[in-house]
């Protein structure tokens, strides 16, 4: 595989010299002795992305919250006594609270969501320069510190239109988790009161579908797509200066989707078996088979990875570790 960019060409132009020299000195250019820094996971920005996702949605649940436990007892009491004429009071007051939410989500979302789309787009800025920051830590450890320095790297071509398509594609699930949340709530409490259902049964619900959505999507889309970015901004870079296997690593704990002994044991259509894929020898170009014998031979992977790269799958925190071997030995 050809370096595809400027970083690609200068990063080879670099061990190519390099080569030169140690063979004028009757040496072999080889990998480093020293082990390989694994490529960190960016989970302290995954945090902060969830944290804001959440503070997002309280915009919408905690007008609800308020607003129900201030009438909707009253409301109850209405629907009991059968005084139709004064249901009239929580029609109205409902459709308040739904004006409510609606003005938020206009002021969130609204012209396009372009100011919510910068917003976004400053964590994808920030996981890019995380992901930088790490390959470059692989770079140097290949040339040699001395070699590469870190002012060398220049800005992809494509990571503009990559980091633009992520915020777009977060804007919409943000967006869609509050037209959703709106939804559900009308229907929790207009089928309540009309089931005479308690205050309790009602509230409890209410709180159950505001913790889902502050705590639980909002870390869903946070983990999801933070592992999405990047898997893909790690392939673009690999790629770039002509890698093309690439080493599988989870994070090896109880959450690995596949680990027998661990909380998702079985694969499913959204999370193949990453298990199984820890230390195997993946192809950028072929994303059907995989090596268990270090590359020596490729067989086809298990069919619910198929298509996967690390990072891929849904709240995926697998990262692919570049295998420069053959990097080195097709230098001129």
């Amino acid at each position: 595989m050809k370096p595809r960019n400027s970083n690609g060409k200068l990063f080879l132009n670099i061990l190519e010299t390099k080569k030169a020299t140690l063979e004028a000195q009757g040496h072999e250019l080889t990998l480093p002795a020293t082990q390989q820094p694994i490529p960190k996971y960016p989970y302290a920005i995954e945090r902060e992305y969830a944290r804001e996702i959440k503070k997002t949605l309280r915009r919408f649940t905690l007008p609800v919250y308020q607003t129900l436990s201030e009438s909707l007892y009253r409301w109850l009491q209405e629907q009991k006594r059968a005084h139709l004429d004064r249901q009239d009071s929580m029609v109205d007051e409902m459709q308040g609270l739904n004006n409510e939410l609606e003005n938020t989500q206009e002021e969130l979302f609204g012209n396009g969501g372009i100011d919510y789309k910068v917003f976004l787009l400053g964590f994808g800025i920030q996981l890019d320069d995380f992901n930088k920051t790490e390959w470059i830590k692989q770079l140097k450890w290949v040339a040699g510190k001395d070699s590469y320095d870190s002012n060398f790297f220049q800005k992809e071509k494509y990571l503009d239109d990559t980091l633009r398509l992520w915020a777009d594609q977060n804007y919409i699930l943000v967006k869609s988790l509050s037209d959703e949340y709106i939804k559900k709530m009308n229907n929790i409490v207009s089928t309540g009161v009309l089931n005479n259902e308690s205050y309790t049964e009602i509230m409890g619900k209410v709180r159950a579908l505001n913790t889902n959505m502050t705590e639980a999507r909002s870390k869903l889309i946070a983990v999801d797509q933070m592992g999405k970015l990047n898997g893909y901004l790690t392939e673009a870079r690999q790629k770039d200066v002509g890698v093309e296997w690439y080493k599988w690593l989870t994070a090896q704990d109880e959450r690995v989707v596949g680990n027998p002994a661990g909380l998702y044991p079985r694969p499913t259509s959204a999370h193949g078996d990453h298990y199984e894929m820890n230390g195997s020898i993946n192809k950028w170009g072929d994303r059907l088979v995989y090596s268990k014998n270090n590359g020596v031979t490729f067989i086809n992977r298990p069919s619910s990875t198929q298509g996967e790269i690390p990072g891929s799958a849904i709240r995926c925190r697998c990262i692919a570790i570049a295998v420069f071997d053959k990097v080195i030995a097709e230098l001129e």
